[in-house]
Order: structure tokens, then C-alpha cells, then sequence
């Protein structure tokens, strides 16, 4: 850094590296970043080694030799160390706005504030991506104590931001607390070849395919997956699995490696598994597959960004009743209790042609209405050019 403060109209803090960690909020702050590089000067402060981007439109600030947030629990010094960082970081650049991804970032941009390590002259927003009733007491308490710092929050769904609402005007009222609601979408490159993929449909003789994608963690509930894998096999040993998975650790990939050899074993060469599969890659995973299941445990998820991506490239959906995840389809009739509510489903679909197509179309549809690229950056442009304004 300079004597010369660096200015940004926005600056962006993330729990975990951008190109090194693979998951939605990546994603989605990706698709924000490389989106409104061209109209605002941006800026990125996140975990990791510094690797250089492949993006030049906006500056990176890395540290640790960790790439997530959370690794830096299980180490107190380098955690003290990347929040002496942060607060380098923050002093010595000049920024309008500070828009937060995730909570453990939130934390620690409060903490700075509270304690005058940092100048409060920005406004402060901050996007949660989780969700209100996954966090402990503890953290819930922590969110509420920093609010007080906070402009504008931002939620992915009206069921996220409902639950906020009520605990905030419960715990710690704030009349000029602001809310928006910004949904994510599945990005440029999942609209570039929707009409492709909507009039090209599979022929009679391909094999109908059931396909799973997500992280590996505990809430994703990959043991439901499993036993709908099994499930629709004992009763239908036509169709065919793949499974694309996330993992962030050497336990998760090899949890993963053991689940994918049990159902390679009852299901043969009908059973495809993938580790860690680049985002860019994951258009194919979607185009091949006829349905997607979501398994994630009940009130697990703020949206569910894969749901998007499947239904924005004509594949039917089905899902627990996961959340903010429900609200993203928009239809309770997709929601399964169970492993023979999904298979019963899923073989109904498989011998319904028809209704099949009816269900992708509908899907298509659905993300080009509510969760295009165009919606979520203009949103996001509203947001940013309001508050700007106001900076002039």
C-alpha cells in the first residue's frame, strides 16, 4: 500500500478466498464483483494467499495462509493477526461503502468499530447469506450486539429477512436499520444458452437421470441422498445418479469418497460421482441430468443457488422443505418428507414424459422472471448508486 490512500466507491470483506474456496456466496459475489466492476471502483478483502486473479477490474487485499474464515478459529494467532489485517487494510484505503458477505467478516468489521480501531465513516452493509435460525444463541446475540453499526441489510429471501426483522424489532429495535432484499441469480453464463437448452430436448432412448450437487456439510444431509439413491434403485434399476460435491477438507473428500463407492457398488456403471468440479464446469452436470434433488435438513437454507442453476437450464427440481430454498421454487407441490416421497416423484416424472417437460419449462421460466442477472445487479445498482449519490 501507499502513503496515497487507495479510493473505492465500495469495498467488499469475504469469509473465504474467492478462487480458492468453492461454494455459493463465492459465486454470487463473484457474479456482483466481475458485474459492476465496469460502473464503480471495487475492492476485496479476503483470507488467502494472494493468488492473482484473473480478473483486473477491481483490487484484491489477501492475507493468511488459510482460505477460509473459520480455519482461522482453531489458530488464535493467525486470526488475530488477519483481523490486524482487515483493520490495516480498511485504515488505509478511503471506501464509501463497506459491504459485507458473511458473518465471521461482519464480526470482526463490528469489532473493529466498536473498539475506534477503525475510522465509522463508511456505510455499512451487510449481506447474509446464511440464515437467522441456523445460528446458536451465541451468534444471534453477536449479530444483534453489532447491529447497531450496521445501514442496510440485505437477505436473499423474504423468509430470511422476515426472521431478521422479527428478532432485531425484538432484541435491539432500530427504526432506521434498512432492509433489502436481493435474491441471487444463477449468472450470465447459465442465460447465454437457455433457449439452446430449452429446444433441445433428450431423446426417448436417453437414460433418465437423477442428480445431487451441493457442499459437503452437515446440513446438505448427504445421507438423505443416499437413501433416495437406494430407494428409487430397489424400485427402478433404469435410472441412473450423478453427484457433484464440494469439499473443503481432506475428512469431507474422503466421507465423500466412501458414499460414492457404496452407491457405485449398488448401482454400477448407472452411478457417476464427481469431487470439486469448477464452477464453470457445472453447466454440463445440470444439462445432462432430468431432475435435481435438494436434500438440505429443514430451515437449512437462506436460498439454494444450485436450485437456480438446475431450474435456469430446464431440469425439474424437487426439495425438502429447506427454507428460504422453498420460497426460491415457489411451489409447495416440489417439497418431498422423505426418501419415498422423493422416489415416488421421481419415477412418476421419469414415466411422465409430458408433465416432465411441462415442470422444465415451467422452471425455466421461473429463473428468467425472478432470478435473472439483469434483477439481481439492478438491485444491487439501486442500492449502491443511492447511497452514493449522497457521497458526491
Amino acid at each position: 500500500m501507499t502513503n496515497n490512500k487507495p479510493m473505492y466507491d465500495i469495498t467488499y470483506l469475504c469469509d473465504n478466498n474467492l478462487h480458492e474456496f468453492i461454494g455459493g456466496t463465492e459465486q454470487s459475489v463473484k457474479i456482483i464483483l466481475n458485474s459492476l466492476s465496469g460502473t464503480y471502483r471495487l475492492s476485496v478483502i479476503q483470507p488467502g494467499q494472494g493468488k492473482e486473479s484473473k480478473y483486473h477490474q477491481y483490487d484484491e487485499f489477501n492475507n493468511s495462509s488459510f482460505t477460509f474464515a473459520k480455519a482461522l478459529f482453531k489458530h488464535p494467532l493467525a486470526f488475530i493477526k488477519y483481523i490486524d489485517f482487515c483493520r490495516r487494510t480498511l485504515s488505509a484505503c478511503k471506501t464509501k461503502v463497506v459491504h459485507v458477505q458473511a458473518h465471521v467478516s461482519f464480526f470482526i468489521v463490528g469489532f473493529l468499530i466498536e473498539l475506534h480501531l477503525i475510522d465509522n465513516d463508511f456505510v455499512l452493509i451487510y449481506t447474509d447469506r446464511g440464515l437467522y435460525t441456523k445460528y446458536n444463541n451465541f451468534f444471534k446475540k453477536l449479530f444483534l450486539h453489532y447491529m447497531k453499526y450496521l445501514d442496510i441489510l440485505v437477505t436473499t429471501t423474504e423468509f430470511n429477512r422476515q426472521y431478521w426483522n422479527d428478532a432485531i424489532k425484538n432484541k435491539y429495535p432500530r427504526k432506521d436499520l434498512k432492509y433489502e432484499i436481493i435474491p441471487n441469480t444463477a449468472g450470465r453464463e447459465y442465460e447465454i444458452e437457455i433457449e439452446d437448452t430449452i429446444l433441445n430436448s433428450k431423446g426417448s432412448d436417453d437414460p433418465f437421470i437423477v442428480g445431487f450437487a451441493g457442499r459437503y456439510c452437515d446440513w446438505k444431509n448427504w445421507p438423505l441422498a443416499e437413501e433416495i439413491c437406494t430407494e428409487i434403485n430397489k424400485r427402478d434399476n433404469s435410472i441412473h445418479f450423478w453427484m457433484v460435491i464440494a469439499c473443503n477438507s481432506e475428512r469431507d473428500n474422503k466421507e465423500t469418497e466412501l458414499m460414492f463407492q457404496r452407491l457405485k457398488d449398488l448401482c454400477g456403471h448407472r452411478f457417476i460421482g464427481k469431487i470439486n468440479i469448477k464452477p464453470e464446469n457445472m453447466k454440463e452436470f445440470y444439462k445432462v441430468i432430468d431432475l435435481f434433488i435438494l436434500t438440505s435438513n429443514k430451515n437449512s437454507e437462506s436460498f439454494g443457488r444450485t436450485l437456480i442453476e438446475a431450474m435456469s437450464l430446464n431440469t425439474a427440481v424437487l426439495l425438502t422443505d429447506a427454507g428460504g430454498a422453498t420460497e426460491v421454487v415457489g411451489d409447495r407441490k416440489y417439497i418431498c418428507n422423505n426418501a419415498k416421497e422423493f422416489a415416488d416423484k421421481a419415477i412418476a416424472y421419469k414415466n411422465n414424459k409430458e408433465e416432465l417437460i411441462s415442470v422444465k419449462k415451467r422452471n425455466y421460466e421461473r429463473t428468467r422472471e425472478a432470478f435473472s442477472l439483469s434483477r439481481n445487479i439492478e438491485k444491487h445498482f439501486l442500492m449502491y448508486s443511492e447511497i452514493l449519490s449522497s457521497h458526491l
